[in-house]
């Protein structure tokens, strides 16, 4: 086991430890700053010595990655097993308890921690099923402890197995094709979209991806898609082009539909806009 006091790491320490920048250049960056690691080690629960583990009001967050054997955890909610490969995340204040299923213990790896960002990550408490790359941030991190890895590089090691789990939850995953497919529309938007096929190419559903899309732009699909197309032909307007020309650039075979929703989206006629403009 390592211990320590306070071993507290801000964002920019936290990504000079990590052997790319990019590995927290997310949206859970800011909540993982002001993490402070308090001890992690490995442990092996085997009978006679005792199968059940329980925390009435733990002071500090546990997360747990199961290396081999099955877990029952009982916390507020239904009981669930964590088996070979999860992890459980165990917030601060939320009493639990967690046995073997069979009787035949189990290892893991453990980490007590202090994060006050950890809510806003948006990762569910009790059992985790980490994607690929956070499966590789946990083997990292368990590879820094048996090596007798320092203080900061835990930490960070720590940070980063946080974001990769963060950023595997279903909602950070169709966040991340929303803004994928907004910039691709941004890009194209004279092209024909089938956005339904989109999502579903993306393992998303159409529903899914509306939700994310409007969540990440503020606007529907339809509305994104009608905003990139004003934008292609306001920059034909900026240029000194005609209304016409600006309508047939943004896809628009009449220029009077293409005024009306220019007029609607920037306040003010295109012919107007342009002249302000030049």
């Amino acid at each position: 086991m390592i211990s320590m006091d306070s071993m507290a790491l801000d964002l920019d320490v936290m990504t000079r430890l990590t052997s790319s920048r990019r590995e927290l250049a997310r949206p859970a960056a800011a909540a993982i700053a002001g993490l402070r690691l308090i001890a992690v080690g490995s442990n092996r629960i085997e009978p006679p010595r005792g199968q059940v583990l329980r925390r009435d009001r733990p002071a500090e967050s546990h997360l747990s990655w199961i290396v081999h054997g099955e877990v029952l955890l009982r916390e507020p909610g239904p009981p669930r097993i964590a088996g070979s490969g999860d992890a459980l995340l165990l917030p601060a204040g939320r009493p639990h308890r967690y046995a073997s299923t069979d009787g035949r213990g189990w290892r893991a790896l453990w980490i007590v921690f202090d994060c006050p960002g950890l809510d806003e990550l948006g990762l569910a408490a009790g059992v985790l099923h980490p994607s690929s790359a956070a499966a590789r941030a946990c083997a990292g991190l368990a590879g820094l402890v048996a090596s007798g890895g320092t203080g900061p590089r835990l930490a960070a090691a720590l940070a980063v197995l946080l974001a990769e789990l963060a950023a595997g939850t279903p909602t950070a995953r169709a966040d991340r094709i929303a803004d994928e497919i907004a910039q691709r529309l941004r890009n194209d938007p004279l092209r024909h979209w089938d956005l339904p096929g989109e999502a579903a190419a993306a393992g998303l559903s159409w529903s899914a991806l509306r939700q994310a899309l409007r969540r990440r732009t503020g606007l529907a699909p339809e509305r994104l898609l009608r905003a990139a197309r004003l934008e292609r032909g306001a920059s034909v307007l900026m240029q000194g082009g005609s209304v016409g020309s600006a309508a047939s650039a943004a896809g628009f075979a009449d220029p009077f539909h293409f005024s009306r929703l220019f007029r609607r989206a920037y306040g003010v006629a295109p012919r107007s806009w342009r002249d302000s403009a030049g």
